[in-house]
């Protein structure tokens, strides 16, 4: 095996459609050669082998069968493949499979790593998914006003998004995506810094890990994440490999509710009660408002199950314990 700077880590399952139309493709038009893609693969079938060992590609994959399924485990085991088998490989860049890169990505991620006081690297949307009608455009334009945040901040105590599209190269940002986020490989080596696997309580999708585990390496850590000076990925929203509604409300609200936690545990008797309030009230009107979209009940049951389990929660209270490798399996 070759070396290459940039290991590219693909974790999917049961979506070989995307990886074939639309993450693969796109590293094949990459400008930037020195890297390698990585797939982790937790299919129940092999479709996405044949994706990614038939097409052709002329950059360096390897396949690899994942031995546990969910978003964290599989990014925490391919992590752990690139430092037995490439441990002269600089940064690992972690992307969906529904993913697209635009050409200059890489180059972007390489040009961003220059400086050594960088350690994460957030590939901004080419194409914005979330773009807000125009009411909520300008309700956001007023918080970045209100609150001085550019592109990437808090909205509330608890709550993290996107205020402006396209966001500024080169800046500070709070936390990254898991469409497109790249780390120094010192992170995991050195700091000894992985995925929540916790969050993967209710099923594999593990919702909030990639803020989560950003936002500890940015704020508990004091590594700077910064968004790359060029380059950046459209997300194409394929279906499939996701949890069933009740599971993936129940998750969203134990894994917000651990996130929080860990974030404002610290803060405060006041704030971080300011904090939590802050989010409940946001979460129920965001679980509400998709119980009526289409979720039905099962939404208002996850909810149920998933607060049921933060109050049975009796691990330690310390922000490393969730960003350590193998805590959760399934």
């Amino acid at each position: 095996m070759t070396e290459p700077s940039i290991a590219v880590i693909i974790p999917t399952k049961n979506r070989a459609g995307a990886l074939r139309a639309v993450a693969l493709p796109s590293l094949e038009r990459s400008e930037f050669r020195d890297f390698a893609c990585l797939v982790w693969d937790a299919s129940e079938d092999d479709d996405s082998r044949k994706a990614a060992e038939d097409g052709g590609w002329s950059f360096e994959l390897h396949y690899e069968k994942a031995p546990r399924p969910g978003s964290s485990s599989q990014r925490n085991d391919a992590v752990l493949f690139v430092q037995k088998n490439w441990p002269e490989t600089r940064w690992a860049l972690f992307i969906d499979d529904d993913s697209e890169l635009s050409p200059d990505a890489l180059e972007g991620v390489r040009d961003s790593f220059r400086d050594s006081e960088v350690w994460g690297v957030s590939l901004p949307f080419t194409h914005n998914p979330y773009a807000p009608s125009r009411f909520r455009r300008l309700s956001l334009w007023a918080c970045r006003r209100l609150l001085r945040v550019r592109g990437r901040g808090v909205v509330l105590p608890c709550l993290y998004f996107y205020l402006a599209l396209p966001e500024e190269r080169g800046t500070e940002v709070d936390w990254t995506r898991g469409g497109g986020m790249a780390f120094r490989m010192e992170v995991f080596t050195k700091l000894g810094v992985f995925f929540p696997e916790e969050f993967q309580r209710f099923g594999g999708y593990a919702a909030y890990e990639d803020q989560a585990f950003s936002f500890h390496l940015k704020h508990n850590l004091k590594r700077r994440i910064v968004n790359s000076l060029k380059g950046g990925y459209a997300h194409h929203h394929a279906p499939g490999g996701r949890t069933d509604t009740r599971h993936l409300f129940a998750a969203r609200w134990f894994n917000i509710g651990l996130f929080c936690e860990e974030v404002h545990g610290s803060r405060g008797f006041f704030r971080y009660h300011l904090a939590r309030l802050s989010c409940k009230t946001f979460y129920l009107l965001y679980f509400t408002w998709h119980a009526i979209r289409g979720g039905g009940l099962d939404v208002f049951r996850g909810l149920r199950l998933g607060s049921r389990e933060l109050r049975g929660e009796k691990r330690e209270k310390t922000a490393g314990n969730l960003f350590k490798y193998g805590i959760r399996t399934e």
